[in-house]
């Protein structure tokens, strides 16, 4: 088949009815913005999908099938998990009219993009291509509701042993979790996988086009809602920032369930910091980026990370980064992070007292981060992503 008259079809249903947009969907929406628009997209989603889609203005041209949920609005993960069982439902009801596309995609391990994207294989013998994003911790080892971790990890596993029945091409990143990803799939399988390893993108040339801004935020996180992301260690760490700097203030950009936002909203009013923690809700990538040149240090204290994205970009800004020592956040890769052992809420304060408190500390970060090379741009991920489309065919 011609690439020139190619059709993809991705189940997109992992965001709920929520907009914000994580490294998943950074990486989808990105390469869908500069495929060749010879390529007919079709996109089977959810609402917060369709908004995703939406709110980033994308120029050329796709077909969006919207996939119902159960909730308008998610109170917590459970309702989340129970949309995703309707979203799937849903999906499977709609493929008998779904038109033929050659390639067939699941952009994440969720059971409501795995099997939905499984059955339209096995009906229209289309080409199946998977992406694993990162690899769910045991229930035990993860932050959060142990039975709703319990869930996630149990289902990624069925979503394994699903992508080794069938799956013509599966994408994992290239990072130390990529070895295990491939060796769990691997072995639910009786054939032999093909696997490749791939990178997501920078928008190097939107942040280089942002001028520096007037520096109003001394900290900066971007993300999820979640305890796996380290939200509320964030906050214990900057009630001691503001022990020694009353006056620091921190920008959280992101959203989450309501139990979660509430529960932040709480532990932000019950410590007295509202005048110091802004939680600004959802931002476009303009204003993300706006935010990023008008912040000291962007901070991620997360327990989980699939690429980094985040960081990457906020380095691609000039942005020092302070993180906790995971093992994507590898000294090859980032060697411009300051890492912190896991957990170490007191070390992390400290460090940016010191990023906030010492100039010559702090330009010197500055010009490390300035150094960096300008890798991974998305123009390059997209001609990787043709290639693996020709390949699969």
């Amino acid at each position: 088949m011609a690439l020139k008259s190619l059709k993809i079809l991705y189940f997109c249903n992992g965001s709920g009815v929520s907009p914000v947009k994580c490294g998943g969907g950074t990486r989808i929406v990105e390469i869908i913005k500069r495929l060749p628009i010879s390529i007919q997209i079709t996109i089977v989603g959810t609402k917060g999908d369709k908004l995703l889609f939406e709110n980033e203005k994308i120029k050329r041209p796709y077909n969006f099938v919207l996939v119902k949920t159960l909730f308008k609005k998610e109170k917590n993960r459970l309702d989340r998990m129970l949309g995703y069982i309707i979203s799937t439902l849903h999906s499977l009801f709609l493929i008998p009219n779904l038109a033929y596309a050659g390639i067939v995609y699941s952009p994440s391990d969720l059971f409501c993009d795995i099997i939905p994207g499984f059955i339209y294989k096995l009906i229209n013998k289309s080409k199946w291509i998977v992406i694993s994003h990162h690899l769910c911790p045991p229930p035990w080892k993860r932050k959060g509701n142990f039975l709703l971790n319990s869930i996630s990890f149990v289902s990624q596993r069925l979503s394994f042993f699903i992508i080794g029945l069938k799956a013509d091409k599966i994408l994992v990143y290239n990072s130390p979790q990529a070895k295990n990803i491939i060796r769990i799939i691997q072995k639910t399988s009786f054939k032999k996988l093909l696997f490749k390893k791939v990178v997501n993108g920078v928008n190097f040339k939107m942040i280089n086009s942002i001028s520096q801004q007037k520096l109003v935020y001394d900290g900066l996180f971007i993300g999820g809602f979640r305890a796996s992301k380290g939200i509320f260690d964030l906050i214990d760490i900057w009630q001691q920032v503001i022990n020694y700097l009353p006056q620091a203030k921190l920008a959280i950009v992101g959203q989450g369930s309501a139990d979660v936002a509430n529960k932040l909203k709480t532990k932000i009013k019950k410590m007295g910091l509202n005048k110091n923690i802004i939680l600004t809700g959802y931002l476009d990538q303009l204003k993300l980026y706006q935010l990023m040149k008008s912040s000291k240090i962007y901070l991620n204290p997360s327990y989980e990370e699939g690429w980094g994205i985040i960081i990457r970009e906020a380095l691609a800004a000039s942005l020092p980064v302070i993180s906790y020592n995971l093992p994507i956040i590898s000294k090859k890769s980032f060697k411009e992070v300051t890492l912190i052992p896991i957990g170490n809420k007191k070390a992390f304060a400290k460090m940016i007292l010191t990023h906030l408190n010492k100039k010559a500390f702090y330009k010197k970060k500055k010009k490390e981060v300035a150094k960096r090379k300008k890798d991974y741009p998305w123009t390059k991920i997209v001609s990787q992503e043709i290639r693996i489309f020709n390949n699969a065919l």
